[in-house]
């Protein structure tokens, strides 16, 4: 359904005039990929090019194309001595692959970045390339932008550095981009009325088809209209009037200037309405304003408070996970400690502040348990998902300063894979995200087999101590780890387990939990204590 919608788009923004032409001169590539799974890289993309290029191109040519391309895309290995299969970045690689095979001259991709590192996309982008999603008032394909921002109601997708690129805060955004949100609705259509002022400056205006109207006018000047994909080409906007004709008698007026000169801007101001004159009127317009002419009365200007100010991680932290305790959700926050105390069914299923690496690590409600482990914090996945990079073969979910050094982090545990399961807390982790699974820092160990280990890195090659500990499954048990300079210690149920285990690098990180694999475990508890 979007294929043909958006190549219907285009049929019109690129005056088109056949669909024929269309599937020749243009390829799509959506999210989802086309992969099969059952097939291998080469497979497919030959399979693809028996399938779309012409009768005339031998069988050699048609092989010299696909590895060509397993060359370009870097494909020629697909796995590694700890890997085996098709990644997910690789799977998109794949993909693009497919398309690229019949060499087309415009390939349009959503969510173009995924799975492509800066070398691969290097080698795509020698052919012409066109990527969706490019937002806002910028002289590079207009009309799409203008209609990528009025098919839903959200404010905002993106990264924040593209926010800052454009409008310098986020209130600029979410602001100006009501001047299209609040005023249409998913199903209105453009029509084709759009295109660029005299002096300047864009306008697009869009109908539910039922009679309501809405007109979005920008004069948004170059230096206010950064893209970061590809530069925008120099161009001027200056004050001017613009004359419109509509066969009707009132519309709404919203603006926002941005005075990015004095400093002082306004947003989504309501003015007078505008009554038209024999079906036309004439709207003054000056640089970096953004208008609304509109017949739809429902129009409001919100006010939302200020963010709270920058802070560090309180050094002080604890979370006991219970949430549904009591009829209200209480989350308490002060500095320099920090205590959570759940109340009631929170909004979400995750504990606030701690960052999810690997796994998933969800509020639980232990009905095994109807005394203080009632409510717990559990790691829920027990397979490896398909990801894009190379997670950790273990889970973790990291939380508070990476500045850390002398921290104290304590968690009763709670494994359910007997003789197998595996869990720890941890300091100084200095890594996360893709890198995750070269992590190092401190991580206090405890087996259902009744051992221990002290490791310096998540992957547990490096170990600082080991030994008994007398740890099963399907018990309960409090960690504490201390880390105070080169030295680490760990306590078990209150009782010295090792002692003085030396700690070179890393010297800050994160405190952090998690499990030996993907396995059921449950966290209750949790404190950490930084100096």
């Amino acid at each position: 359904m979007f294929f043909t919608f958006f190549s219907m788009l285009l049929l019109h923004v690129l005056h088109v005039s056949s669909p024929c032409f269309f599937f020749t001169f243009f390829s799509m590539l959506l999210q989802d990929d086309v992969v099969m799974g059952t097939l291998t890289v080469r497979e497919n993309l030959t399979f693809s090019a028996a399938l779309r290029l012409p009768a005339s191109v031998s069988q050699e040519e048609k092989k010299q194309k696909v590895e060509k391309l397993i060359q370009e895309l870097g494909l020629g290995r697909v796995g590694t001595e700890l890997m085996r299969g098709v990644s997910g970045g690789e799977r998109k690689r794949t993909s693009i692959g497919m398309e690229l095979i019949i060499d087309p001259p415009v390939l349009f991709l959503d969510e173009p970045t995924t799975g492509l590192d800066a070398s691969t996309a290097n080698s795509i982008s020698t052919r012409a390339v066109m990527f969706w999603g490019c937002r806002w008032a910028t002289r590079n394909f207009n009309s799409l932008q203008r209609f990528s921002m009025g098919l839903g109601s959200g404010d905002w997708l993106g990264h924040s550095r593209t926010l800052k690129c454009f409008l310098r805060s986020h209130s600029y955004v979410a602001r100006a981009v009501s001047h299209t949100t609040q005023f249409t609705q998913p199903g209105w259509s453009y029509l084709q009325t759009v295109g660029h002022l005299a002096q300047g400056g864009t306008y697009v205006a869009l109908t539910d088809g039922r009679g309501s109207l809405t007109v979005v006018i920008e004069t948004m000047t170059h230096d206010h209209s950064v893209c970061i994909r590809p530069p925008l080409p120099p161009f001027n906007v200056t004050s001017q009037n613009a004359t419109f004709q509509a066969s009707i008698k009132e519309l709404q007026v919203w603006r926002s200037q941005f005075n990015f000169k004095t400093k002082k801007p306004s947003f989504f101001q309501k003015l007078t309405p505008l009554t038209l004159v024999d079906g036309s009127f004439t709207l003054s317009v000056a640089e970096d304003e953004v208008y609304t002419l509109t017949t739809v009365t429902s129009g409001q200007k919100g006010s939302y408070p200020g963010s709270p100010p920058s802070a560090r991680f309180p050094k002080q932290y604890k979370d006991n996970f219970d949430v549904r305790k009591y009829d209200t959700y209480t989350t308490q926050r002060s500095q320099p400690e920090c205590e959570v105390e759940g109340k009631g069914n929170p909004p979400f299923s995750e504990a606030p502040n701690f960052a999810d690496q690997t796994g998933v690590f969800e509020y639980y409600l232990n009905l095994t348990d109807p005394g203080a482990h009632s409510f717990t914090l559990r790691q829920v996945l027990t397979e490896r998902p398909i990801t894009w990079v190379a997670d950790a073969d273990q889970t973790i979910s990291v939380i508070g300063d990476h500045q850390w050094q002398n921290v104290t982090v304590s968690c009763d545990v709670f494994m359910e894979s007997v003789k197998t399961g595996g869990v720890f807390i941890a300091a100084r982790v200095d890594k996360g995200g893709q890198c995750v699974r070269s992590a190092q820092g401190v991580f206090f160990w405890v087996f259902a087999d009744g051992t221990y280990k002290v490791t310096n890195d998540l992957a547990g090659q490096t170990v600082l101590a080991d030994g008994q500990s007398g740890t099963r499954a399907y018990g309960w048990h409090t960690l504490t780890l201390t880390v105070e300079g080169q030295y680490a210690s760990g306590l078990l149920n209150g009782f010295p387990l090792w002692k003085n285990a030396v700690v070179l690098a890393p010297p800050n990180g994160w405190a952090a939990l998690g499990t030996h694999s993907f396995e059921l475990a449950q966290f209750d508890n949790f404190a950490v204590l930084a100096e």
